[in-house]
């Protein structure tokens, strides 16, 4: 995918090197009022390069540029003021290198094995009980280093 690529899904290499199609899934408003609205996190869907493997989860298993292996979870956050939501996603080392953390970026392999970088914009605000769908940006270096 080229750089400042901006849609619904990316690629990447799984834990087991495979290469997997990702996107996130709609987030929705479940409702609470203005200052205690909850925004559910996006679960990922996945398919394989060449099709088939079709399947949710809540987190994603890849191969970073520097060789290790990482599962994250992707997690929504709504402004009480604005109803805007953002997105982080919650880090944890599978292959015993690095400490567990949340920021704003996925780095990963993409299929050709090239380091990218994939965020997710801002979106909303949301009324209660809508739901939006959920897009990535691919970019070659860090976007909030």
């Amino acid at each position: 995918m080229p750089n400042g690529y901006s849609g619904n899904s990316f690629q990447f290499l799984a834990d087991d090197s495979r290469p997997w199609t990702a996107q996130l899934q709609d987030v929705g408003n479940r409702g609470g009022g203005p200052f205690f609205a909850t925004t559910t996190d996006p679960d990922f869907y996945f398919v394989l390069k060449d099709g088939g493997g079709e399947h949710t989860d809540d987190h994603i298993q890849y191969v970073t540029p520097g060789g290790s292996v990482w599962s994250s979870k992707c997690h929504s956050h709504t402004d009480p003021l604005t109803g805007s939501i953002s997105f982080t996603f919650e880090h944890t080392p599978m292959s015993g290198v690095g400490v567990s953390h949340e920021d704003r970026t996925l780095n990963v392999l993409s299929w050709d094995s090239d380091s990218k970088w994939i965020s997710v914009p801002d979106v909303g605000p949301l009324g209660t009980f809508q739901s939006v769908a959920v897009n990535v940006q691919v970019s070659d270096t860090n976007p909030f280093p």
